[in-house]
């Protein structure tokens, strides 16, 4: 966009911030933040109330943390929180910036600041190419951020060694279901993974090599040496340390990832690729939800009996009424 301008220096761009968006890769983030602190924190001293909000996707290995934690971790002291947001969604930059219609996610704890960032970034119009909606839950969004790019290797992989449209479909939506269990495991409200951030993200990542964590996976289904896709730090994608990074959360949770933990074991452990998936694939026979810890319900409660004692008399009602017409 022709109002873009590039600089280097943070203070200078700094300077009539209405919101800062920060979209360093997770791993460096910690080091971008400590390294400009001062020029952060003299900008948040005369400029408290400015709304922040994190586009960077993962979990930092050294601590297990989320890109928005890392943010007010560093800048703790100098930053409200209540005014951190996350960011996240089905969002290629590259169509964003020939504005191309897309539309993500923005959480907070504090919803005031996700709609006051949402008002500044969208507005009501046929015109607007990047539409946001609010939400409070930051776990959920960050979270699936996260995995998602590790799941996009697995869908990359079985789709280059072979697998077809059924299988990757399979596997994503298995990937969902891994997803699910590790957000409701860290108390996340899990609304936000049939949105934009979630299915969405989700969806977009794990079915387009525009993509370079599908790609990746691509490159390793097909037999290339992982060494060689890591020797060149540009095709590396984030998903290939938020696997080691996963790996260490979800263990230390109890979680039983799979399809995740698969992805590991081929990129850190040297596991074949072909073999390890096929096991997946090949896996007993269980319940959708019940082998990750998801419990789902068995016994009706008043609120559900009641939802769909209303659905059986509006179909009771209509069919009386069909009966009528046609009489």
């Amino acid at each position: 966009p022709h109002n873009v301008v590039f600089t280097a220096d943070v203070e200078q761009a700094l300077q009539g911030a209405e919101i800062i968006a920060i979209a360093v890769p997770t791993q460096f983030l910690r080091g971008f933040l400590t390294k400009n602190l001062p020029a952060l924190t003299k900008f948040f001293s005369s400029n408290p109330s400015t709304p922040v909000i994190v586009g960077s996707k993962g979990i930092e290995e050294s601590s297990l943390l989320f890109p928005s934690e890392i943010v007010a971790d560093v800048l703790k002291g100098a930053i409200n929180p209540k005014n951190l947001a996350a960011l996240s969604g089905p969002n290629f930059a590259k169509e964003i910036a020939t504005n191309r219609f897309s539309a993500a996610t923005v959480a907070s704890d504090d919803i005031h600041t996700a709609r006051k960032i949402q008002g500044i970034i969208s507005y009501p119009s046929a015109d607007c190419t990047y539409k946001l909606y609010a939400s409070t839950d930051v776990i959920g969004c960050e979270v699936a951020s996260a995995v998602k790019n590790v799941v996009a290797i697995a869908a990359g992989t079985v789709q280059g060694f072979g697998e077809q449209l059924n299988c990757r479909a399979a596997l994503i939506c298995r990937g969902m279901a891994e997803l699910t269990a590790l957000v409701d495991k860290m108390g996340g409200k899990g609304y936000s993974l049939q949105g934009l951030a979630g299915v969405g993200d989700m969806l977009l990542t794990c079915s387009s090599e525009g993509s370079r964590n599908f790609s990746v996976g691509m490159r390793i289904g097909k037999g290339e040496p992982i060494s060689k896709i890591m020797a060149n730090p540009r095709a590396v994608a984030e998903g290939v340390a938020t696997a080691r990074a996963l790996k260490a959360l979800s263990s230390k949770l109890g979680q039983k990832m799979p399809i995740c933990d698969a992805v590991h074991a081929v990129i850190y452990e040297g596991k074949d690729a072909k073999e390890l998936f096929q096991k997946i694939l090949a896996a007993p026979l269980d319940d959708e939800i019940h082998h990750l810890g998801l419990s789902p319900t068995t016994t009706m409660g008043n609120e559900l009996r009641q939802r769909v004692a209303k659905v059986l008399k509006i179909r009771e009602d209509y069919a009386k009424e069909a009966k009528k017409s046609k009489l």
